[in-house]
């Protein structure tokens, strides 16, 4: 299923009140067509990972292309000729590490991320892995840097590791409670 599609919940019930809450809008779009993916999970991972990092009010994009398109980003954005596996533009300019961004005119708004298919197919295989859990892991990354988190100094790239490793394991360890959970 490659249209885009819009993951969103917006009633929970605490303490046998129904209370309304905004969860955000997770819009996860396949665009491109050499790597055939399982979309569901995806976008399951996506909101998993909003839910761990505290941002699950917010919108966020995640785009997932071609080496192509990756490359011509880059190069646009970052003027870097050539192709990359994750790209994040934050709608927030100035999110310091571990602060949320505030509301804006009453949107909460992430951003957008872009995934490369293939590259994220290549380190699949090299990490022994499924590509919608590398998919996934590349979209925490690209969450992380639009909440602030960056990798320049050894000691911010050990935060910004550490912070992923936490929502990626969380993120796999749910996606497996609920596979067993649906098989039994």
């Amino acid at each position: 299923n490659d249209r885009p599609t819009i993951n969103q919940s917006s009633i929970i019930n605490r303490n046998h009140q129904s209370t309304m809450v905004r969860l955000g809008r997770y819009l996860v779009r396949n665009v491109q067509r050499v790597v055939k993916l399982d979309m569901p999970r995806i976008e399951r991972y996506v909101a998993l990972v909003m839910h761990r990092a505290n941002v699950a009010k917010y919108d966020m994009s995640l785009t997932i292309t071609s080496d192509a398109r990756m490359r011509t980003l880059n190069r646009e954005h970052r003027g870097i000729s050539k192709r990359t596996d994750v790209l994040s533009f934050a709608f927030h300019d100035d999110i310091v590490a571990g602060e949320l961004p505030e509301e804006y005119c009453g949107v909460f708004d992430l951003g957008d991320v872009y995934v490369s298919a293939a590259e994220a197919r290549r380190q699949a295989e090299e990490f022994d892995m499924s590509v919608e859990d590398r998919i996934g892991e590349l979209a925490t990354h690209g969450v992380l840097h639009m909440l602030g988190y960056d990798h320049e100094s050894d000691e911010d790239w050990e935060v910004m590791s550490a912070k992923e490793d936490d929502i990626n394991e969380y993120a796999v360890k749910q996606l497996a409670a609920e596979r067993s959970s649906n098989s039994s």
